[in-house]
């Protein structure tokens, strides 16, 4: 026989219950749309989603695991052999705006052909991230080549000529805020 064993409540009160799955869904829907925090939720990644959505956008970090790498599995891209550390230095870059988001499937897509590769070596490859100031430059000299199309506040076009140049260094947020605040001056 087993003597009895006595639980205090002091005992009790350090016991912490997990959290329901419904308690998680409200907490994402707060900082991720409905279907979004849905995704990440369900998805394998959500432990690495909670962790690397506090250094960097909840939205960007989500959408890497729910739609970037899902579209890269159906491209035939071998996600498997990415790490936790390769997603950890993503997002270290990320969030110390080495890489901009745009740049990240690209460099997912590289790593997982040869997981060995250095990331920064890769990341390089879609070139350095640009500043807001060298955006400007780069979206004035824009301006200049295409007069017509700032004449006729064709602000799509201009877009397009701008991203041309910048794809993968700058988030397009950026570009979109600063190509409409030079139209406006």
């Amino acid at each position: 026989d087993i003597p009895p064993i006595v639980i205090s409540k002091e005992f009790l009160a350090k016991i912490k219950l997990p959290e329901s799955m419904e308690s998680r869904l409200d907490k994402l829907k707060k900082v991720l749309p409905t279907e979004l925090a849905e995704q990440i939720l369900r998805s394998e990644h959500y432990g690495m989603y909670e962790k690397f959505s506090k250094s960097v956008e909840p939205v960007v970090v989500a959408n890497i695991f729910a739609s970037v790498l899902k579209d890269l599995r159906r491209r035939g891209v071998a996600v498997e052999n990415l790490t936790d550390a390769h997603f950890e230095e993503i997002f270290k870059l990320l969030a110390e705006k080495k890489i901009s988001k745009e740049a990240v499937p690209g460099i997912l897509e590289k790593l997982s052909g040869a997981p060995q590769k250095n990331i920064s070596e890769i990341s390089e490859s879609f070139g350095a991230a640009i500043t807001e100031e060298d955006l400007r430059k780069i979206v004035r000299m824009a301006f200049q080549a295409f007069p017509q199309l700032v004449r006729e506040k064709k602000f799509s076009a201009l877009m397009g000529e701008v991203m041309k140049q910048v794809r993968g260094r700058i988030d397009g947020a950026v570009v979109k805020r600063v190509v409409e605040e030079e139209m406006g001056k």
